[in-house]
């Protein structure tokens, strides 16, 4: 599972913190009624809370008895953690909007991307500059 869809999903649960006292991983789901969700999987809904719980943003209270004797964990929102939880889940526009393998390979390329990008600037730069000062120069020369 992704970090990206992780902290989106943090996101929904902390935007939505004023809900219930307790919290299923079946909020993430598209079996959920109330609103847009994410709409994962309950595998990977199941992975976001776990992650959530192993940074101690949720915490595992007991059990939820579903019929057909399954049960499924219940968490509680940690509101000792605020700070936190209003840390992990700001995102940027661009890690919001673009697709995550364009993510990787600017996290993967970061250097070469940027050493271009100076290469770019500074060939760029070194070339109005001579035109500048030769242009200066001949100013100056037809003023002397």
């Amino acid at each position: 599972m992704e970090e990206r869809q992780i902290r989106i999903s943090a996101q929904w649960i902390y935007q939505n913190r004023k809900g219930p006292d307790w919290w299923s991983c079946l909020v993430l789901t598209e079996h959920n009624p109330n609103g847009p969700t994410p709409h994962l999987s309950y595998l990977d809904a199941s992975r976001v809370f776990q992650a959530l719980e192993d940074k101690l943003l949720l915490k595992k209270v007991g059990l939820i008895e579903l019929p057909g004797g399954h049960s499924i964990p219940k968490y509680e929102f940690n509101f000792g953690k605020l700070a936190e939880w209003k840390e992990y889940t700001q995102l940027n526009w661009f890690q919001k909007t673009l697709p995550e393998w364009v993510l990787q390979f600017i996290s993967f390329w970061r250097v070469l991307l940027v050493a271009s990008a100076i290469l770019i600037v500074t060939s760029f730069l070194q070339s109005f500059v001579g035109k500048f000062g030769e242009a200066l120069f001949e100013w100056l020369k037809k003023k002397i």
